[in-house]
């Protein structure tokens, strides 16, 4: 049972009267908590690095004093230089050193495991989702996958900002959003008519992109609309039973 107290301090008037402010109040044996809820580690614990990040974290600074202007990828090839050279012995301690870390990992993670709500579950797959989401679309890009068709809106910008003047991007982009409010349905079907022709090129352009993918064995880059309609042709389609010829039955037998 927590015992609290409190500190007051006692002050007069001119009218007799003896006046109590509390100025501290609290436990004497610390913050009340509850016990029978379990802790639950603020958030997921994260692999620790592999032995070389950890080499190269440790002589990073002493690479960059030597060449201020250094960029990240000279770091990283000059840190591998160094890991090459680096004594055996070295070496060992730095992988020591990262086991012991693998170690305390294992135990954060087994005890956010033990102890995570169905909200942090539920937060932890929507953050695994908007990573594999964006991981994909970066691949895609790289892998030449036609941008989507604008807009209308997008399209009238585009014509729009080139008479932009003295106008800040953020206040120009305002005042092209209020005109396009207020214009005219029939001016609109130009935007509108460009959008179009844009998802019509597109479309052709997916299907060949994708086919070409496919070729290359890249199902994983394929939409899923694309690869819902392949299972269904899959289904649809009967299988060929193979010819037995004649010959080949009277050979097996004999």
């Amino acid at each position: 049972m927590e015992r609290h107290v409190g500190i007051s301090q006692v002050t007069g008037n001119q009218s007799g009267y003896v006046l109590h402010r509390t100025i501290w109040s609290g436990s004497l044996f610390g913050p009340e908590t509850d016990k029978s809820s379990p802790r639950i580690p603020l958030r997921k614990p994260r692999q620790p690095a592999n032995v070389f990040f950890i080499y190269m974290k440790k002589v990073e600074p002493q690479i960059v004093r030597g060449d201020p202007g250094i960029g990240r990828k000279e770091i990283v090839s000059r840190a591998a230089a160094m890991w090459r050279e680096l004594d055996p012995e070295e070496k060992a301690k730095i992988a020591m050193q990262r086991k012991q870390l693998y170690e305390k990992y294992k135990q954060e993670k087994k005890e956010y495991l033990e102890n995570i709500t169905p909200e942090q579950i539920r937060e932890e797959e929507a953050k695994k989702q908007k990573k594999l989401a964006k991981k994909m679309k970066l691949t895609r890009r790289s892998l030449g996958m036609p941008s989507k068709p604008w807009p209308p809106f997008n399209c009238f910008l585009s014509e729009k900002f080139g008479e932009r003047e003295d106008e800040s991007v953020s206040t120009y982009f305002k005042i092209l959003s209020d005109r396009w409010r207020i214009l005219d349905e029939s001016e609109k079907e130009k935007y509108k008519q460009i959008s179009h022709d844009m998802k019509i090129q597109y479309l052709k352009d997916m299907d060949a992109w994708e086919g070409k993918m496919m070729e290359y064995g890249r199902y994983d880059v394929l939409r899923k609309s694309t690869l819902e309609g392949l299972k269904k042709k899959d289904k649809k389609e009967p299988k060929k039973k193979k010819k037995v010829r004649f010959a080949d039955e009277v050979e097996e037998f004999s």
